[in-house]
């Protein structure tokens, strides 16, 4: 209250998101960086070394192909935390990011 913040209910949903968008987002950032050769080598150090759950492909499969909507859904709800959250630095997306929604996208329509 001091803080001026209202407690509100939070979904699982949202709680997935603030959690995981993030991890997406530095992903593609670690890929353009070159750190890491492609988004499925992200995947087997979530997978093997963090025991991200093996069902779910590791976060980069995830967001490009379990989540609702692929990575142009993911980059609209990263834009829209940036937009709530102007002044967190892991809301800013990632330029590969925007440039593989922006591909994903085109090969949906």
């Amino acid at each position: 209250a001091a803080r001026g913040i209202t407690r509100r209910p939070i979904s699982e949903g949202e709680i997935l998101d603030r959690s995981l968008l993030p991890l997406v987002n530095e992903g593609f950032k670690i890929v353009k960086e070159g750190i890491a050769q492609r988004e499925s080598d992200l995947n087997i150090v979530y997978l093997y070394g963090y025991g991200f759950p093996r069902k779910s492909g590791g976060p980069m499969h995830w967001a490009r192909h379990v989540r609702e909507g692929g990575l142009p859904k993911v980059l609209a709800d990263i834009r829209e935390y940036q937009t709530r959250h102007p002044d967190v630095p892991h809301w800013a997306p990632s330029e590969l990011l925007v440039a593989e929604a922006d591909k994903q996208a085109a090969k949906a329509s």
